[in-house]
């Protein structure tokens, strides 16, 4: 991934998440930030509002992951500041998050 496409996806990442806290009132994360550790088997976490985001395939820190699924992990943080555990109102939680993305920016490919 070349530097100026880090900064349209780093841009991207916080733009989407800013619209999603203000359209289902969810609080605003203290930041977010690349997930660093090549061992982390998952892909994000989110503790005390600061969402951490992995953007490489596991063990292979020069394989991006896809948009895609960077910005499925960043709907499933964002629900997790409203619902912290896993279950069914959490996944409908992220499931509204990514529509909403698809409706406000459906010119744009996530």
């Amino acid at each position: 991934m070349s530097s100026d496409a880090t900064i349209v996806l780093w841009r991207d990442i916080h733009r989407y998440a800013t619209a999603a806290c203000f359209h289902f009132k969810l609080p605003q994360p203290k930041r977010i930030e690349p997930l660093t550790d090549l061992r982390a088997r998952f892909f994000g976490d989110e503790r005390r509002g600061v969402i951490r985001l992995r953007v490489h395939r596991l063990g292979r820190p020069r394989m991006p992951l896809s948009r895609r699924t960077i910005f499925d992990t960043l709907a499933h943080e964002l629900a997790h500041l409203r619902v912290q555990r896993e279950g069914s109102e959490h996944h409908l939680l992220m499931r509204a998050i990514l529509d909403c993305w698809t409706l406000a920016f459906s010119g744009r490919r996530i």
